[in-house]
């Protein structure tokens, strides 16, 4: 017989009748506790993370922005172009 732990150790099994509960704790004490202090670690680091962002200059964003909108419109018009190629032969193929 094989024996299936938690991958969590501090967690005891759960069942389709109820929830795992914290192994030593009160329901919902250290829980909200924990939460709160997560919530706070996460964004100290993400504005740690933002601060080592290299963010571009205007004149860079600016560029990249012209090329998207450029190669959009490109790709557009060879999308509209080769549906409209596309949609001839089917009515001469369709019309014979």
């Amino acid at each position: 017989m094989v024996e299936h732990r938690s991958p969590k150790p501090a967690v005891a099994g759960s069942s389709p009748a109820g929830p795992a509960i914290l192994q030593g704790s009160h329901v919902g004490e250290g829980r909200q506790r924990g939460m709160w202090e997560k919530l706070r670690t996460f964004l100290s680091d993400v504005r740690g993370e933002f601060g080592r962002v290299i963010w571009p200059t205007r004149d860079e964003l600016v560029n990249s922005t012209t090329v998207v909108i450029i190669f959009s419109i490109a790709f557009a018009i060879f999308i509209g172009l080769f549906d409209l190629v596309l949609s001839l032969v089917r009515s001469i193929l369709l019309s014979v």
